[in-house]
């Protein structure tokens, strides 16, 4: 029953990280779209449009490594490898890649906002940092389970 639970957790978390990836990055798959059809063609000249793409790339290698982890941490649990620290250490780096993840999708903003458009709106993606601490204190909550299981296996 743990298992299930767990494993529909986790489901979730990916599922809350792709719509949060597809609501701050819809205009970077149009773009992609666009840029595949031959409809659109990138500004050389543009610093401010070269650093933003470059920006883009990095941020979704970091998002495909989250979700690769997310993925493993599911295949952990369906192996009955729950309260493991192997587990909690791909919960933590998991929470580290979304951090950078904010951190590149919020520098992207900026970009686009004072770069591009003239410095009208807010870059912060708070999305993705709602999500990383979500993350942070679900890898803290399974420390402390761990923690405890320890302490009652030691306990006679």
């Amino acid at each position: 029953m743990m298992k299930k639970r767990l494993n529909i957790y986790c489901v979730w978390l990916i599922t809350a990280c792709i719509i949060a990836l597809l609501s701050n990055h819809w205009d970077t798959a149009m773009w992609c779209y666009n840029l595949g059809k031959g409809t659109v063609s990138i500004n050389f000249d543009s610093p401010w449009e070269l650093s933003k793409i470059a920006l883009w790339a990095l941020d979704l290698n970091i998002i495909l490594f989250a979700g690769i982890l997310f993925v493993i941490i599911i295949r952990n649990i369906n192996n009955s490898v729950v309260f493991e620290w192997m587990n909690i250490r791909f919960f933590r780096f998991t929470a580290f890649a979304l951090f950078i993840h904010f951190i590149l999708s919020s520098a992207t903003n900026m970009v686009e906002i004072w770069g591009i458009q003239g410095g009208i709106g807010d870059p912060i993606d708070y999305y993705a940092l709602v999500i990383t601490l979500f993350v942070l204190v679900i890898a803290e909550v399974f420390a402390i389970g761990l923690r405890l299981k320890e302490e009652q296996e030691l306990t006679i």
